[in-house]
């Protein structure tokens, strides 16, 4: 079966056949891997797992198929091929353990876990006693216990990262508002530059929405209320995306001019967007919380209680235990995430 008789789409097959230039003595084990990576990311998929499909029949789609070889012979094949490269190396395919990437989206993958250890593992200054007033006035009508809202804002503002999950209408947007004004409480922290984002337009003008209602009855005084933002923007304007180049206006280089950054319905945002997003984040400063919904497979809740959750908050462990390359503590924070507890 001969790569013009494989049924790939028009994106699959410009990819198998540029790498067939690239490489012409390219053989069939290298060139499926290459298209089923490519599938993989149509699919969602950051990588392709090689154990998975090895063995199996592909590409069978009425037509006689292709059989993979097994994952040995083909883990030496794509070692033995130069568009296939180690991580770090330069190759349009980059190997990873069992994993095949295309490079691009494995620098991603690295640069985001890499962006998301840092920020787990800073600490920002925190005047205790003046939390612990500003949490007790702003939560003072929640009656449920434990108080997860109080809990996971809590744990937000002690934090430079955290994720605020919860199921529709179980308080995400009141947490944030309220979590906000605590950091803006904080000393010096009315001169904090804070941001609102979201990956939609959609998902941006309910974002701002919800704030503008829910700091009215905020109990704080008025000063603290018009220093919260009321509009939002999305991921890309908020980047500065220029039309078709994958290229951004802020990066590592030119970053954003905020110190705090609330990023809505986070869980629609895919890998390429949120890497560039904390690449262009202040690396010393900047506070960024992600509030998305636990029906999304990509984020779960640290912990909840349906009688009686309003929304928790993820926060990684404060020290990693184990040894392992950025691209795999990426994969190991998403493990690890329904299991951390406020």
């Amino acid at each position: 079966m001969t790569l013009a008789e494989w049924p790939l789409g028009p994106l699959e097959r410009f990819f198998a056949e540029s790498l067939l230039r690239l490489d012409p003595d390219a053989g069939e084990a290298v060139t499926a891997a290459a298209a089923l990576c490519c599938q993989a990311l149509a699919n969602g998929d950051v990588c392709l797992p090689l154990a998975r499909l090895a063995g199996q029949r592909v590409f069978d789609e009425g037509a006689a198929g292709l059989d993979l070889p097994a994952l040995p012979t083909w883990l030496a094949a794509l070692r033995a091929s130069p568009l296939v490269a180690e991580p770090g190396g330069y190759a349009p395919l980059t190997l990873d353990g069992e994993r095949l990437y295309l490079s691009r989206y494995h620098a991603y993958e690295t640069r985001l876990a890499a962006s998301l250890l840092a920020m787990a593992g800073a600490r920002p200054p925190v005047d205790e006693a003046r939390l612990a007033e500003s949490l007790a006035r702003l939560f003072a009508r929640n009656t449920q216990q434990p108080d997860w809202q109080r809990l996971a804002a809590a744990q937000a503002v002690r934090r430079n990262l955290a994720v605020i999950s919860g199921g529709p209408g179980t308080g995400k947007t009141t947490t944030v508002v309220r979590l906000l004004a605590a950091l803006l409480e904080q000393p010096g922290g009315e001169r904090l530059a804070i941001g609102l984002a979201a990956p939609t337009g959609k998902a941006a003008a309910r974002m701002a929405e919800a704030i503008r209602n829910a700091k009215a009855e905020l109990p704080v005084d008025d000063r603290i209320k018009a220093l919260l933002p009321e509009e939002a923007r999305t991921l890309h304007r908020l980047l500065g995306s220029r039309g078709d180049s994958p290229q951004v206006r802020h990066h590592a280089d030119n970053p954003l001019p905020l110190d705090v950054l609330v990023v809505d319905e986070a869980s629609m945002v895919d890998l390429a967007l949120m890497a560039k997003l904390l690449d262009a984040l202040p690396p010393a400063r900047a506070w960024c919380c992600w509030a998305t919904r636990t029906s999304s497979r990509r984020w779960r809740p640290a912990r909840c209680s349906p009688s009686s959750a309003k929304a928790v908050a993820w926060t990684p462990p404060p020290v990693p235990t184990w040894s392992a390359s950025p691209a795999s503590a990426c994969r190991w924070s998403s493990r690890a995430r329904a299991s951390a507890t406020p």
